[in-house]
């Protein structure tokens, strides 16, 4: 159903675990004019006109599965999963594990109400791995029943070929379309990608793709489990993302080019969607911060937090405490509920390992090599597919800390990206920086000294304060002078004056 699946790649968002959280108008607030459509649709494919009964199980499949049974003219019957005081007498029961929840619950349904004279028609709103599906039947089984059919709103297909595809696509933007602020979208008409390595500083940009880049890289990390795809999901969002609002929070932009001598915000526009766009990925992105399977915790981001999160059937939770990007100090306090035997896994970040891009559209060289402990005692950072993995008995209490490089370096792109040819850029830790006329008055005539020493500081004194890098560059004269860079996603809060994130190296 066509509807169905906009409204889940519109809306819906896949939470740690692999969860799909469509709660918007399935899982919590519920859209019924489309479960009655769902309802419609479901009757093209099954003979609803002889089924005597409607089953689902608690708790979210329980409004579809009651429109349904409404438009069929049948009753509906939720199995439970856990017995009250108010169910009496004898039980169908079925074990199964719930994957939402990831443990093991019983489904319960009276025998009163299914009986071996039942059509039954079993309606759920989403079939991961089948496991409540399987409990249904099972049930329905033991009622000597007959199961008319099995419907679910939508299911989660694991085929190879939509993974490869996934894949090879965010390959192709991320090896030779994505800008280094995490921005694609080289080509104003049309609002499209350019040819292979097209990277123009002049390009379109809109904070929406930039959303869209986030989105896409973090749904491949937790396809994956690889830290690459938080990697450009960071870039993105520091960067490209958070250009696109102003540091009021009253004004936006909808295009960010990386070089201009104009700078434009906009109170309003006619085409107004990249401020809910904004909102849209920056409410998601705490429940990006970690992630876990059955006896792993994944650390994606470094955001000061406090988590709880479940292991098997233990809670573990999680103190992130740090200051990142400006510093990268992050220091983690893992408190199990008891002392137990499980995975830790840190991103580190590829600009910390010297790897600027995963494909070398990028490159860069870390100024110093990140540094992780665990109670104080230094220890080998041992990577698998980015993270740092730590495998140990965790008890109460017990800290990482990791220590990031985050002093300035300069960025240059692949020699085939031929409009950035001769140009660097400057970054520190996941910020990329611009050179604005605020600061530089002779800002676009500047070229980088790349012998040069930079320093990176702070300014408490600046838009509420604001991380800084200053250097060396030459004047339009030939001589040396001084720069003062900050980052990308702060231009255009001083007036519309012009910025250079690209400048020239000779």
């Amino acid at each position: 159903m066509q509807q169905l699946k906009e409204r889940i790649l519109r809306e819906g968002r896949v939470l740690p675990g692999n969860i799909i959280k469509v709660d918007g108008f399935l899982n919590h607030r519920v859209d019924t004019a489309l479960m009655r459509d769902l309802a419609d649709e479901f009757a093209k494919y099954f003979d609803v006109k002889n089924i005597t009964m409607v089953l689902t199980a608690e708790a979210s499949g329980i409004a579809l599965a009651t429109i349904c049974a409404e438009r069929y003219g049948v009753p509906m019957v939720f199995a439970k999963k856990a017995k009250s005081d108010n169910i009496e007498g004898g039980l169908y029961q079925s074990d199964i594990f719930s994957y939402t929840y990831k443990k093991k619950v019983t489904l319960l349904v009276s025998q009163d109400w299914i009986t071996k004279d039942d059509k039954v028609l079993i309606i759920d709103d989403f079939m991961a791995k089948g496991y409540a599906m399987r409990g249904l039947i099972d049930i329905v089984n033991k009622a000597g029943a007959q199961l008319a059919g099995i419907a679910a709103a939508a299911y989660e297909n694991g085929n190879a070929d939509y993974i490869a595809t996934a894949k090879r696509w965010w390959d192709d933007m991320a090896g030779k379309k994505l800008f280094v602020t995490g921005g694609v979208g080289a080509v104003h008409f049309d609002e499209k990608f350019g040819h292979d390595y097209y990277l123009p500083t002049d390009a379109y940009l809109e904070t929406c793709a930039a959303v869209g880049v986030g989105f896409f890289s973090q749904a491949m990390n937790q396809l994956t489990g690889d830290a690459k795809y938080m990697d450009e999901f960071e870039r993105a969002l520091y960067n490209n993302v958070l250009a696109g609002v102003a540091a009021s929070g009253r004004q936006y932009t909808y295009q960010n080019p990386l070089n201009t001598d104009r700078s434009e915000r906009w109170e309003w526009h006619p085409c107004p969607c990249c401020p809910p766009m904004f909102l849209k990925i920056v409410s998601a992105t705490p429940e990006f911060i970690y992630a876990r399977d059955d006896r792993t915790v994944y650390v994606n981001l470094f955001i000061g937090s406090d988590a709880d999160i479940a292991l098997g059937d233990m809670q573990v939770h999680v103190r992130q405490q740090t200051r990142y990007p400006v510093d990268g100090k992050v220091v983690l306090t893992l408190t199990p509920e008891k002392a137990a035997r499980f995975t830790v896994k840190v991103r580190i970040p590829g600009w910390a390992r010297g790897e600027e891009n995963p494909f070398g559209l990028y490159v860069s060289e870390s100024p110093a090599a990140p540094v992780l402990s665990v109670n104080g005692t230094p220890v080998e950072i041992r990577l698998d597919k980015g993270y740092a993995l730590l495998d140990r008995v965790w008890n109460p209490a017990d800290r990482i800390v990791l220590e990031l490089p985050v002093a300035p370096r300069l960025v240059r792109a692949h020699k085939a990206a031929r409009e950035l040819d001769g140009m660097a850029t400057i970054a520190a830790g996941p910020l990329v920086y611009c050179i604005e006329q605020a600061d530089n008055a002779d800002y676009a005539r500047l070229r980088l000294d790349t012998a040069g020493s930079m320093e990176l500081g702070y300014r408490s004194d600046l838009m509420d304060g604001t991380p800084v890098i200053t250097g060396t560059a030459i004047d339009g004269k030939g001589a040396k002078s001084t720069f003062t860079a900050i980052p990308y996603y702060a231009f255009g809060n001083r007036g519309n004056g012009g910025y250079r994130v690209w400048l020239p190296t000779r």
